[in-house]
């Protein structure tokens, strides 16, 4: 006779909580492991200690399908069953054991993953490494970076979650380690030791950094760049204005947002960037002065208004606009310019800045400037000067 099947469906779709766990002592396995995944799904924190027997039933499936419920309710009672599931003989039990430890994020599993990185099976490490970042106890420190070494025998998943996992806790220590894994010719351990680094931001990783501009890969150029931002070195500048002029867009937008982080330091370098002939490094600086905001970058940006390349002239305006009053003198000084276009910005950024000393420069050519687009971008800015004021101008 077969024995008897509980409707594992129709009990989760009522949020029978209570039936499930009986169903979890059912003579079939796979109604144990059905039960085990509707009661993962409810989520419920009355499974947790019947899902921790579960970890030791006799059938791996509904092992590893308890582990994973574990995962998704998150308790900390089922600390002590998961350490031990992680001696389970059954690869997916010890993974998603590692997982739902490191979903709990309670330090009295680190001892017990830091032995897990060093398992037979690759993703067992990686799980474990991944809980160990979020756990985030220094303890694990010198296991991660035990675990890095894993690229030379090309483990990389499990180097790139150690990886990973010392940038989340953030110790000095990882420092030198990361640096070594930097010249590890797989993308995603240097992706990944990149950003461990950016995440510590110690100025002992600036020079290797550096040299990572100059990876093959553009994902990992990009990713330098970011933690180069991150760490904020001036020394970083030069390395980072010639990263504007990368091939890929994507690489030149994370120079530029790096140099925006850098800030004060980064203005005279981004206003020399400004004369570059590629008119790609030409707009990112312009837009990175903008978001910087100092003064200094005032002049240069109105030189820039002048710019043949369509996407830096507004890129430049924007920027004045974003820096305001320091730069309502030279921009009424670019009223008077030969170019029409920039008389015609230069009234629209004045418009934008909305500072009364602009009105008559601005009335002048609203009057007499030989152009039409020009007094028709001088009327709109004054008319959005009087809006920002007391309705006068």
């Amino acid at each position: 006779m077969w024995p008897f099947r509980p409707n594992i469906e129709k009990m989760e779709k009522r949020g029978n909580v209570r039936g499930l766990i009986n169903a979890l002592k059912n003579s079939d396995d796979d109604v144990r492991s059905w039960a085990a995944e509707a009661l993962g799904h409810i989520g419920d924190a009355r499974a947790v200690e019947p899902l921790c027997e579960a970890l030791k039933d006799r059938d791996e499936f509904v092992r590893q399908v308890a582990a994973w419920a574990l995962v998704e309710i998150g308790d900390a009672r089922a600390v002590e069953p998961l350490c031990e599931a992680l001696k389970d003989s059954d690869d997916d039990v010890r993974g998603n054991g590692a997982r739902a430890l490191g979903r709990i994020g309670d330090a009295r599993a680190v001892a017990a993953l830091c032995e897990v990185l060093r398992d037979s099976e690759r993703m067992v490490c990686y799980h474990a490494a991944e809980a160990l970042g979020l756990i985030g106890d220094v303890r694990a420190v010198e296991p991660l970076c035990e675990a890095l070494k894993e690229s030379k025998c090309y483990r990389y998943d499990v180097a790139s979650g150690a990886a990973r996992a010392l940038g989340r806790i953030g110790d000095a220590r990882a420092v030198e380690p990361l640096c070594v894994v930097l010249k590890d010719s797989f993308g995603n351990v240097n992706s990944a030791a990149v950003q461990a680094l950016g995440a510590i931001g110690d100025a002992r990783a600036v020079e290797p950094l550096c040299q990572g501009l100059k990876d093959s890969g553009s994902y990992v150029r990009s990713a330098v760049a970011h933690a180069l931002g991150e760490i904020g070195d001036a020394r970083v500048v030069e390395p980072l204005c010639e990263a504007l002029k990368d091939s890929e867009r994507y690489v030149r937008e994370a120079a530029a947002e790096a140099l925006v982080k850098i800030g004060a330091p980064a203005v005279e370098a981004l206003c020399e960037a400004l004369k570059r002939t590629e008119s790609c490094v030409r707009r990112a600086a312009a837009e990175a002065l903008g978001q910087i905001g100092d003064p200094r970058a005032v002049e240069p940006l109105c030189e820039a208004l002048g710019d043949n390349y369509w996407l830096v002239l507004p890129a430049a305006v924007q920027a004045l606009v974003k820096i305001g009053a320091p730069a309502v003198g030279p921009l009424c000084e670019a009223l008077k310019d030969s170019d029409w276009r920039v008389r015609s910005d230069a009234a629209w950024a004045l418009g934008r800045v909305g500072d009364r000393r602009a009105v008559d420069p601005l009335r002048e050519r609203a009057r007499k400037d030989v152009h039409t687009d020009v007094r028709e971008a001088a009327e709109e800015a004054l008319h959005d000067i009087r809006l920002r004021g007391d309705g006068t101008v």
